[in-house]
């Protein structure tokens, strides 16, 4: 037999012989159809069966050091840790120490003990404290060092107690300690202490033996007088039988009947010596806590078992255990937390039990055996033995998907490497891609009636003939996606193939048809299809559970009650119930109530139970595309990522005991009210009530499900869920009863719960006597009001006669102003819009000239005078009566234009000037025969802008004060005139320099662009390196500081998404360098390991940035993630500076996260090695390269980013499309995303399908 063909048959019945000490009729035991004992650890189960949890530190654990624990009277699990006393009910921590509990002096906690009187606490180097009720009460040993540090706590079987402590052992009663009068025992470090039963105390000591207390008499057990193995003694137990177990630092011994039955140590299986803890659980299995794990211990065969830190303990040592109420054993560890051992409904198997792997692909049922395929070989299950089978020396020989025994009892396994016919313990052929097989990648296998084979591949369908020729359907003859994901003959022997994004082709009588999602499926990514005899047809795809029936198809997912919207498979079992494989877990469901949602004559399931880690699944990841089996006995194999899970519908485990409900707390306006009260008054005045409630199942404390009651204020139990508080506002006064019930994991209920009664006294205000003094008052009020109303009335009537009479003379006298002040409006208002309707300053002021001679009509002639900022002179603009061409070359200062004013003037408010003469300046201006004018300046700010003259030459009056008020009103609005056709021209200017400069920019910028995208990979080179790829590529601005990079070296195909600091110019400058350093790398220097080009462009970017040296400001750099696909050795290997590669492997998306730093950057950061990661290209369907440009995007309606979670689903959507429609979904959905609003950096997103 050739090596490669080797089968590897492993007996454990003698391995297990040797090594572990039991025989191995107790491993596969579980597979029988027995119900576990109760509330215990099945014992036919190896440890390993057991699933474990751990709560640390990180959980809410003062401290992962647990020095002991018990289960209290009120159902509690109580932890002793060296920062305090814990309390617990599976899911909330409730810590008590010196911060909350004054009867705490120190925070270490060494022991716990409970009695009738409450539960005595032991601490260390702060004496003895009692938790009586929910109040902690302090014995304080005084001076007595004895009494300080209790290490261990027992009842004298009257009114005291033994204590142990490090310096001997101490008698406490009635608050007084009193330490024992013995040679050893009176300064003797103390470990435990137990009381067997005929009353007897056991002490065991650190370096002195045992002792046993009888009577009044001491008696010493040692190595030297009772073959102790060591005097080193550190864990007491007493048995019912009257059996004591010493466990010491040399292994543990049985003493029975006045002496040493026997030594359990190294010698003998125990896999360490130190010995920390006993207990025997509720059938009398006997549990041993020591340094290197825990231990089941069979007396009979004198067998042991060991759980420790490599099969799933979270620490090796074991310092302390308890047993709850359903069986799970609790384990205090030494830095390793809180440990639960636990059973479940499922049997697990994976590499602890021999498997070849964890990763399990397929289950096939085949007689009375199991075959199972792994990604590291091949398994079968048979009579209590399981044999390894190797297919092969390479990993795609040994990866298994699916499995098939044909007609002629000929056995198929479909591999990565071909499909191969295993017979005898050897492989007899291997048809591959080079026998005409589609593709070397098997994927699913099917037999027709007519005995043809049907082989799934990743690119294609094979059909073998009965005379073995090899016919290929693929996008050539009608089936264009080509990834085969599973294969069904339908009853009219139509061939249905489920597919990885074309949803289901049906080859029939030489014909192929399509079904999609266009048709009424889920997804088009299609898992497996089955039949059950009541002719429905069950798809599982990525997007729920569709159904055929009756030629139409409904589809089922979380919106019908579902519990996962990746169905993966689904079964019927011999109990008539439906099993589906999920991305959440197994689920069960009743046969008729699925098939009356497909009918439609139920909306959605309302009677399914999900299956997960919770109820003893090693892990609750269904292998994606999987296959699950039910065996001839009726168990349902399901494969996962941790191994295979078996479960037996017809006798599944149940937690029968109802959850004991507590109200932990009270809390009235957020104020903490008494615990374990059975009544609370709610003072008046509070209106917030917040019950904070439990329930103490400890199996799957999380799944725990609550209702809650307020008699006399609500009608109906309130569906609380997980939730574990009722918050009440605004109760009304009254009495109440507030009620709490739970149901466990498997929806037991405890209908008693626990209640509170609850009463709210009114205040006065909500009183009926307050209510009839309100109505006296208001009545009485009422009627002095009225008789005050009344005479108030009549003299405020003679009142508002007189006024009215008065206000009637004003009225009129204010209308005949208002008529005039009208007038003078209207006229203003159409002198406004004349103004108005000018932007160009001269046409403002020849408006402002005509229409200011409108409003004064004694105005024989106007001019304005306005300043030239160029010479910094006055001219005048516009004139009116005036000859223009006599005054065009007049120039004035400001100092000439105000002295231009004779003596004879008055300044009527600021700005505005009634002048009668003119003074002459000489050669300048010559304003003769004016004998009034009216002068107002024009100011946008401190300094005058212009000067509007009114003249008269006839009249020395024709201007006075009346004057003012209108040409107030008139210069108002002549500044807004003027200040508008002041910006305007202002704007114009800049407009045109503006406009200049930007046309010199964009010239500038469109030639970067053409430099950047010559620089950028062609799009020919793409297609012939990546034929099936696609790049969306956009920059924020015209350039770009994204940019992407291919190369060819050899067999080696090497491609780049990088994204540089910044964006725009800044960026496409970074971009320019990262690409020509790039080149010179790979192409120049010949680099082509990912790691190696990323370490080697960090290094060229500091040196070109001169980033080495302390003082460079420079701190620019870019983020890049790289990826080499070498044909030769079928390998990918990707690098990443601060960016992810995206990966799909069956149909998973998978993530390899880049290293936590940049290329280039601040000159003092260490320069550390880039990592380098490496794949299969057969376990690689595609890859995708980006920025974070995409994810980084606003969206304009509601100003959040797109985020990369979203993003991750995004591309799980186009994945399973063709890749120009991968690209265009990319897109369509980026500018849906952004809408109208802003792109805020580059975007850079690439595809490719391998």
């Amino acid at each position: 037999m050739h090596p490669r063909n080797k089968a590897v048959v492993i007996d454990f019945r003698s391995i297990w012989r040797v090594i572990l000490f039991v025989s191995f009729s107790n491993f596969l035991a579980i597979l029988a159809n027995s119900q576990p004992l109760p509330n215990s650890l099945n014992p036919s189960r190896r440890l390993t069966q057991y699933t474990t949890d751990a709560w640390t530190v990180e959980d809410g654990l003062p401290s992962n050091t647990i020095n002991d624990c018990l289960l209290g009277k009120d159902n509690y699990l109580w932890f002793a840790t060296y920062d305090g006393l814990v309390r617990f009910d599976g899911v909330k921590f409730t810590k008590y120490d010196k911060a909350n509990s004054p009867a705490f002096t120190t925070n270490g906690i060494w022991k716990i003990y409970e009695d009738a009187q409450g539960l005595w606490i032991g601490t260390n180097g702060g004496g003895l404290i009692l938790r009586k009720g929910n109040k902690f009460f302090h014995y304080d040993p005084g001076s007595n060092i004895q009494g300080a540090v209790v290490t261990a706590i027992e009842g004298d079987g009257e009114r005291g107690y033994w204590l142990g402590s490090r310096s001997g052992l101490v008698h406490f009663q009635d608050s007084t300690f009193s330490p024992i009068d013995h040679p050893i025992l009176g300064t003797s470090n103390i470990y435990d202490l137990r009381r067997d039963q005929q009353g007897r105390l056991w002490i065991a000591t650190s370096g002195d033996g045992v002792f046993y207390y009888d009577e009044g008499v001491f008696t010493q057990i040692t190595e030297q007088n009772s073959l102790l193995p060591s005097n080193s003694t550190r864990a007491l137990y007493t048995d019912s039988d009257g059996t004591v177990w010493i466990g010491t630092d040399e292994g543990f011994v049985c003493w029975r009947q006045g002496k040493i039955q026997y030594l359990i140590s190294q010698q003998n299986g125990l896999p360490g010596n130190t010995v920390n803890c006993f207990l025997k659980d509720n059938i009398g299995t006997l549990w041993v806590g020591t340094d290197e794990g825990l231990v089941r211990f069979g007396e009979e065969e004198r067998s042991i078992e060991t759980l420790n830190q490599d099969l799933g303990l979270s620490h090796s040592t074991v310092e302390s255990m308890v047993e709850d109420p359903e069986g799970s054993l609790w384990l205090g560890t030494y830095r390793g937390g809180i440990n639960r051992v636990k059973d479940g409904k499922f049997s697990n198997f994976g590499k602890p039990e021999a498997l070849p792997d964890d990763v399990i692909n397929v289950t096939y049922p085949d007689g009375d055996q199991i075959w199972v395929g792994t990604d590291n070989g091949l398994a079968l299950f048979k009579d209590n033995t399981i044999v390894q089978i190797s297919l092969g020396s390479t990993p795609e020989e040994n990866r298994v998907r699916d499995i098939l025994r044909d007609t002629q009892n000929r056995l198929w396994i479909c591999t990565h490497n071909g499909l191969v016919q295993y017979e005898n313990g050897r492989v007899i052929q291997r048809i591959s891609e080079a026998e005409g097989l589609a593709n070397s990648s098997a994927r699913n296998i099917l037999e027709d009636t007519q005995g043809r084979l049907w082989i799934g591949t990743r690119t294609g369908l094979s059909r073998i003939e009965l005379d073995g020729t090899i016919r290929t359907y693929n996008k050539d003859n009608g089936i264009t996606n080509e990834f085969i994901m599973s294969l069904y003959e339908s009853e009219d022997g139509g061939i249905w193939v489920g597919t990885n994004g074309g949803g289901i082709y049906v080859i029939k009588d030489g014909k192929i048809s399509n079904i999609t999602k266009a048709d009424g499926l889920a997804a088009d990514v299609i898992f497996r299809i089955t039949a059950d005899p009541d002719g429905f047809t069950w798809i599982g795809t990525t997007g729920g559970l569709s159904v055929l029936y009756e030629d139409k198809i409904k589809s089922i997912g979380i919106d019908q009650g579902l519990a996962g919207n990746s169905v993966f498979q689904l079964l019927l079992d011999q109990m008539d119930a439906y099993w589906l494989n999920t991305d959440r877990g197994v689920i069960r469901i009743e046969q008729t109530e699925l098939q009356r949602v497909a009918r439609n004559e139920l909306d959605r399931i309302s009677n399914s139970k999900l299956f997960n880690d919770a109820d003893g699944m090693r892990s609750r990841e269904i292998t994606g595309a999987s296959n699950m089996g039910i065996s001839e006995e009726g168990k349902l194999w399901v494969p996962t990522q941790l191994g295979v899970t078996v479960i037996d519908p017809q006798n599944i485990p149940l937690n029968t005991l109802p959850p004991p409900v507590r109200i932990e707390s009270i809390r009235i306006n957020q104020e903490i009210k008494e615990e374990n009260s059975t009544s609370i008054k709610i003072p008046r005045g509070k209106n917030r009530i917040e019950i904070q409630y439990t329930a103490l199942t400890y199996f799957a404390p999380k799944n725990v499900q609550f209702r809650y009651r307020l008699d006399g204020y609500d009608d109906n139990w309130q569906e609380a869920g997980l939730g574990r508080v009722a918050t009440y506002t605004n109760l009304p006064p009254g009495k109440y009863n507030f009620q709490v019930i739970a149901a466990n994991n498997d929806g037991i209920w405890n209908t008693q719960g626990a209640s509170i009664k609850m009463s709210k006294s009114a205040r006065f205000v909500q009183t009926p006597y307050f209510y009839l003094l309100l109505l006296i008052g208001v009545g009485v009020f009422g009627f002095i009001g009225y008789y005050v109303r009344l005479t108030t009335l009549n003299s405020r009537n003679q009142l508002l006669s007189e006024m009215v009479e008065e206000r009637t003379y004003n009225i009129q006298q204010q209308s005949e102003a208002i008529r005039q002040q009208a007038e003078e409006l209207e006229t203003i208002n159409s002198i406004v819009q004349t103004i108005n309707q000018e932007l160009e300053m001269d046409r403002v002021l020849d408006a402002l000239l005509t229409e200011a001679m409108k409003l004064f009509p004694q105005a024989e002639r106007a001019s304005f005078l306005t300043f030239n900022d160029q010479n910094h002179k006055y001219e005048f603009s516009a004139t009116r009566g005036l000859n223009i061409e006599e005054f065009s070359q007049v120039r004035l200062t400001p100092q000439e234009a105000f002295g231009t004013f004779g003596d004879d003037y008055q300044e009527l408010e600021e700005g505005v000037y009634i002048v009668k003469s003119f003074r002459d300046v000489i050669g300048k201006l010559t304003l003769k025969n004016v004998r009034s004018s009216l002068v107002m300046t024009i100011k946008l700010g401190a300094f005058p802008e212009g000067f509007l003259f009114l003249f008269n030459t006839t009249n020395l009056r024709a201007f006075d004060k009346s004057d003012s008020a209108r040409l107030k009103r008139f210069r108002d609005h002549a500044l807004s005139a003027y200040s508008k056709a002041k910006v305007l021209q202002e704007l114009e200017v800049q407009k045109r320099e503006l406009e200049l400069y930007f046309q010199n920019m964009n010239d500038s910028v469109q030639y970067a662009r053409r430099i950047q995208e010559a620089l950028l990979p062609r799009k020919e080179l793409r297609q012939t390196l990546f034929p099936e790829s696609f790049i969306f590529y956009q920059p924020k601005d015209v350039v770009s500081g994204d940019f992407y990079w291919f190369s060819q070296r050899g067999s080696r195909k090497i491609i780049a998404a990088v994204d540089c600091t910044g964006h725009g110019v800044p960026g496409a400058f970074m971009s320019v360098l990262g690409n020509s350093l790039l080149n010179q790398i790979v192409n120049e220097h010949n680099i082509i390991e990912p790691d190696k080009i990323l370490d080697e462009l960090n290094r060229l970017t500091r040196v070109t940035l001169q980033q080495t040296g302390g003082n460079n400001l420079a701190h620019d750099g870019m983020d890049a993630a790289l990826c080499v696909i070498d044909k030769e050795t079928n390998m990918l290997s990707f690098a990443g500076a601060k960016r992810p590669l995206f990966f799909f492997r069956d149909q998973q998306l998978h993530v390899i996260k880049g290293d936590k730093f940049s290329i280039g950057g601040w000159p003092d950061e260490k320069t550390i090695p880039f990592t380098n990661h490496s794949l299969s290209l057969n376990s690689v369907q595609a890859f995708y390269l980006f920025s974070d440009g995409y994810y980084d995007q606003f969206q304009e309606e509601s100003g959040r980013k797109f985020m990369i979670s979203r993003f991750k689903n995004m591309i799980r959507e186009v994945f399973p499309l063709p890749i120009a429609e991968q690209e265009a979904l990319i897109e369509k959905r980026f500018r849906e995303w952004k809408g109208g609003g802003e792109q805020v950096d580059d975007i850079l997103v690439i595809g490719v399908k391998i």
